[in-house]
């Protein structure tokens, strides 16, 4: 039994769209403007810990029904997807 792995495509350094992305169109990015994702992953991360403050949340609750519409717009379906979980856990946690 053999297989082949093609580590050019796993290893994409610049956001533009690659072979990868006709296997599976999840994984496109938008391009050198996409939203940083791991920086909502953390700002999630402090909600859900109860770590954010109250005027940070209140702030970014205004701002992310845009960042979601533009991530849409874009096909960049993972800063969209994270972006509207940070806003349910600010929503959660305001109410």
């Amino acid at each position: 039994m053999s297989f082949k792995l093609n580590i050019n495509i796993l290893a994409d350094t610049d956001n533009t769209t690659t072979g990868r992305e006709t296997f599976n169109p999840l994984l496109r990015t938008a391009g050198r403007n996409h939203i940083a994702r791991p920086r909502l992953e953390a700002q999630l991360t402090q909600v859900r810990r109860g770590q954010m403050k109250e005027s940070e949340m209140r702030l970014l609750s205004r701002v992310l029904p845009s960042t979601v519409k533009r991530a849409r717009a874009n096909g960049d379906v993972w800063t969209a997807y994270h972006a509207d979980a940070l806003l349910a856990g600010i929503n959660f946690r305001l109410k």
